[in-house]
């Protein structure tokens, strides 16, 4: 009997670090190197658990969870008006939506990084792969990809996922990346810290709208970006830095 009491006690202690393990983005690599979802392992836990984050909104893994490009991991070349296909696998089938981002502060440390929004990928459980198009007004360069997951199962709770993709972006728009209208994922945080912050995230489970969460993109018109342009009920272009202004048409 004693040796079964202590079986459960490890087990019993290990339960929460199993259970919060939910998944990653998979296509394309990102920069963790690993194109797969491993139950409890890698990146397929949420940002809190990396050392120091503690508020998952402002903390810099939730900026990336790498603050640098992998060396062993070829950057993903893509073309602004085309389309790119990402992929993720979830080892935890919870509620909740994931966006996706672009910065060109690819030498710039992770609190110093701004961001374009160009996609929302709503209730993302439901569907394992997406084809997203690439903003034609983007400039070319260097970039970060980033992608992240808001996952509101324990709801007003969040727990959110993030990983990052490195690009090489080919355009022919004129635009620089100082043109763009960006913002800071983590100062001041553009995400609420919970269900009861600000607009706060939908209750999936009933009681609530269904809104999503989160700010406007850098192109309206593609991405299911009307889902949180200006004037819907939980964007949150005003927690953006620079006072919050909506982003300018490409």
């Amino acid at each position: 009997m004693r040796g079964v009491s202590m079986l459960a006690v490890v087990l019993g202690a290990s339960a929460p670090q199993l259970c919060r393990a939910h998944g990653k983005l998979t296509k394309p690599t990102p920069r963790d190197g690993i194109a797969v979802g491993r139950a409890g392992l890698d990146q397929n836990n949420p940002v809190s658990f990396e050392p120091g984050c503690s508020q998952e909104n402002t903390c810099d893994a939730f900026v990336c969870r790498e603050a640098a490009p992998n060396p062993s991991v070829p950057a993903t070349a893509v073309t602004a008006g085309q389309s790119l296909g990402l992929g993720w696998m979830f080892t935890a089938l919870h509620v909740g939506d994931c966006s996706v981002y672009v910065s060109y502060d690819v030498d710039k440390p992770r609190s110093q990084q701004r961001y374009v929004k160009i996609a929302n990928l709503p209730d993302c459980k439901s569907y394992a792969s997406a084809s997203i198009k690439i903003p034609a007004g983007l400039p070319a360069g260097r970039a970060i990809l980033r992608w992240d997951w808001a996952a509101l199962h324990v709801w007003p709770k969040v727990e959110f996922y993030v990983q990052c993709v490195d690009l090489d972006v080919r355009a022919s728009s004129a635009t620089t990346p100082g043109d763009l209208d960006s913002f800071s994922i983590t100062s001041p945080p553009v995400y609420p810290s919970s269900g009861n912050d600000g607009v706060g995230y939908r209750n999936a489970f009933g009681g609530t709208t269904q809104d999503m969460t989160g700010p406007s993109c850098f192109d309206e018109s593609i991405n299911d970006c009307y889902l949180t342009a200006p004037g819907t009920e939980r964007n949150t272009d005003d927690r953006r830095g620079g006072g919050g202004s909506a982003p300018s048409p490409p």
